[in-house]
């Protein structure tokens, strides 16, 4: 990866971390079966290719990372989510793990698929567009059975949707998710706020809360239209997915055939 996207990169992830931070973990479970009961309502008023989505590719992402504070050693711990786009990677946002390159790589990184945790590694950033590649580690492998998301084409974006869906999903329960009803994609944009950007976000007219924070944007076919970076009061920013390939391309990972294979898919 050029020197200039991680300097430009790490410029813009010290104030996205302030605009979209990475949902805290709950420490208070005692509406865990409230507020199951209630999303799982909403849900099942979702498209069935929308629900198909979620149990089949959507997963929570917990960042354990360890930091000194007056001398006393702490374990924070955040958690976003994440999606598989297939090879046992998941691409998630990188602000999760913080806007300093240091702390990048945590102790410690699991991928909960609703049922069962999994052991991870970070395998690539791109911090001018918020990405992170998470990959299962090798002999867990076998067992993390979440599919490949399906990336909307050229062709798809030429007849955008009226409206999206997106997830968040938690890790702090089994199957504990949140799913959200977003507006239209309105236009993509260099420019938020006072802040010039190096590299253009797709602007969709909704709000959602903390915790989005690497969620796919889908379309009411089913398909990823980006991928969620940051909020405002009436609109949420999105990667696009001109830049989504990228960071599986660039990653320098052990693995990195396989990197490029799931790269190659998503341009096809």
């Amino acid at each position: 990866m050029s020197v200039w996207r991680i300097v430009l990169g790490f410029l813009m992830l010290s104030s996205l971390i302030a605009s979209f931070g990475a949902q805290d973990r709950e420490k208070d479970g005692a509406n865990k079966e409230e507020k199951q009961n209630a999303t799982a309502q909403y849900f099942y008023k979702f498209p069935p290719n929308i629900q198909i989505v979620l149990k089949d590719s959507i997963v929570g992402v917990e960042v354990s990372s360890l930091s000194m504070w007056g001398g006393v050693r702490t374990t924070k711990v955040k958690s976003a989510t994440g999606f598989s786009v297939g090879n046992s990677l998941i691409i998630t946002s990188l602000h999760t793990f913080s806007d300093a390159p240091q702390t990048w790589f945590p102790s410690k990184i699991r991928i909960c698929d609703g049922q069962n945790f999994f052991n991870a590694k970070l395998v690539a950033v791109d911090p001018l567009v918020d990405l992170a590649l998470i990959l299962i580690v090798d002999e867990e492998r076998a067992k993390f059975s979440k599919k490949a998301v399906t990336f909307a084409s050229s062709a798809d974006k030429q007849n955008i949707p009226d409206h999206f869906f997106s997830f968040a999903f938690s890790t702090v329960g089994r199957e504990i998710y949140f799913p959200m009803e977003l507006g239209r994609y309105l236009m993509e944009t260099n420019l938020i706020g006072s802040e010039i950007l190096p590299l253009p976000l797709g602007v969709v007219s909704g709000n959602v809360e903390e915790g989005f924070s690497g969620a796919p944007l889908i379309g009411p076919d089913g398909k990823i239209y980006g991928v969620l970076s940051r909020k405002s009061d009436a609109y949420v920013y999105v990667t696009t997915l001109e830049q989504i390939p990228i960071i599986i391309k660039e990653s320098k990972s052990e693995l990195e055939k396989e990197a490029k294979e799931a790269a190659e898919k998503l341009q096809n």
